[in-house]
């Protein structure tokens, strides 16, 4: 796991919600009134409340405060729970609607790993390889990172594997969607790596400082997306969000395993 060099990048682990991405003009609409909201939300930058410590898991809840509620005009708790389960780490995300309207909103993970492993070889000597045999596909993004709607076919090799180089991230993040169930990042040079599984998350960003040298990637498995280019989202309208009906609960489950 990258231990957050601030050479680099100083975060180490985020966790995204209530939006993942960025909205159009920072903004977006809910029963005809306009919201600001900022990159990934607010949950990265909040205060949580240690709710359960012990040697195997720890539960959080985020703390609400007033200029949550300006940006995000529902009644809500949001919960992360760590668990070690074997050599893996169990991360699930735990929504609460306790209001009388139906909930809209996107949420993910946004960690660091090390590359490359162990510091042995280069950036080119790693790679991402998928669980499942599939075609993913890329997500057409503007110059300010939002939806364009042009989505492409994402090449894989043998419909598992993409290669990893500086020169892959030089416009920046790549988001896929339509991605399998988990994926594993890999060597060429040992046999240590991590495995991520993410059942519940159909989307995935891959983000590295572009044109630079770091020495980590972001493996993001994302259960939604950012908004479209020039559209003030109605988050109501927007397809890929997910809808949490009054006094239920909505739980994300994934896990990042270390080999």
């Amino acid at each position: 796991m990258w231990q957050g060099d601030p050479a680099y990048w100083s975060r180490r682990a985020l966790n995204l919600f209530p939006y993942v991405g960025r909205l159009y003009e920072k903004c977006y609409t809910y029963k005809g009134k306009r919201y600001p909201l900022e990159i990934h939300g607010f949950s990265t930058d909040a205060e949580y409340k240690a709710i359960e410590v012990n040697k195997e898991k720890l539960l959080f809840e985020m703390q609400i405060t007033d200029e949550m509620r300006k940006c995000y005009p529902f009644e809500y708790s949001y919960q992360v729970e760590y668990q070690l389960v074997d050599n893996a780490v169990q991360i699930s995300y735990i929504v609460r609607n306790y209001g009388q309207e139906t909930m809209y909103f996107g949420l993910g993970g946004h960690p660091g790993f090390f590359v490359p492993q162990n510091g042995e070889g280069e950036l080119h000597d790693c790679y991402l390889e998928f669980t499942d045999e599939h075609q993913p596909m890329e997500v057409g993004l503007s110059e300010g990172k939002l939806r364009t709607g042009k989505d492409k076919v994402y090449p894989l090799e043998d419909e598992r594997i993409l290669p990893l180089s500086l020169s892959l991230f030089d416009r920046g993040a790549i988001i896929l969607r339509d991605v399998g169930q988990g994926l594993a990042l890999k060597s060429r040079k040992n046999n240590h790596g991590v495995e991520l599984t993410f059942p519940q998350m159909k989307n995935l960003c891959l983000w590295h400082i572009p044109k630079k040298d770091a020495p980590f990637i972001c493996i993001e498995p994302w259960a939604s997306l950012q908004g479209e280019e020039g559209v003030i989202e109605d988050i109501e309208k927007q397809q890929n969000l997910i809808k949490l009906e009054p006094q239920k609960n909505y739980v994300n489950t994934w896990w990042i395993t270390i080999f």
